[in-house]
């Protein structure tokens, strides 16, 4: 295992302790990604070799990056507000914008470093499910006039 794949599962597992789960998901797929690349010319090597010491530690580590990638998707599926960093409270509003920013920063197009298909399912997931769920904004200051009798007080 390389140093910089350590690192970043390290990163990884300190992000989730911190409770900071969409970066330790994108910390643990970093670190799969670059396993994968790494691992195609060490599994060059170690066909040539015929040794499966290594297939076999690459395999251990794939398992449990893999591991820490699904604990904190099912955290997510379980907890659609955690998902997109909501705290409770929210409206359809803050769903939308929390759904936006999210899905803008971890859409696979636009991360080419690493796959960030399973953050951006589960962002959409919790919005769709959230979104009808949440309750709408309910128009008050300024506002209330348009939709009461013009005086504040609610129409008749």
């Amino acid at each position: 295992m390389t140093d910089v794949v350590g690192q970043l599962w390290q990163e990884g597992e300190t992000f989730s302790r911190a409770q900071k789960h969409h970066e330790a998901l994108l910390s643990f797929q970093r670190a799969k990604t670059l396993l994968i690349k790494e691992s195609a010319s060490m599994f060059d090597d170690v066909s040539k070799t015929k040794d499966n010491k290594a297939s076999k530690l690459l395999g251990e580590i794939m398992e449990k990056l893999q591991a820490g990638i699904n604990r904190i998707t099912a955290l997510f599926c379980k907890d659609q507000a955690l998902a997109l960093g909501l705290s409770y409270g929210f409206a359809k509003a803050d769903v939308k914008k929390a759904y936006r920013k999210l899905a803008l920063k971890y859409h696979p197009d636009k991360n080419q470093d690493c796959d960030t298909t399973c953050i951006f399912t589960a962002v959409q997931a919790a919005y769709e499910q959230l979104m009808m769920s949440a309750p709408t904004v309910s128009i008050t200051g300024a506002n209330a006039s348009r939709t009461s009798g013009g005086d504040g007080a609610p129409p008749d």
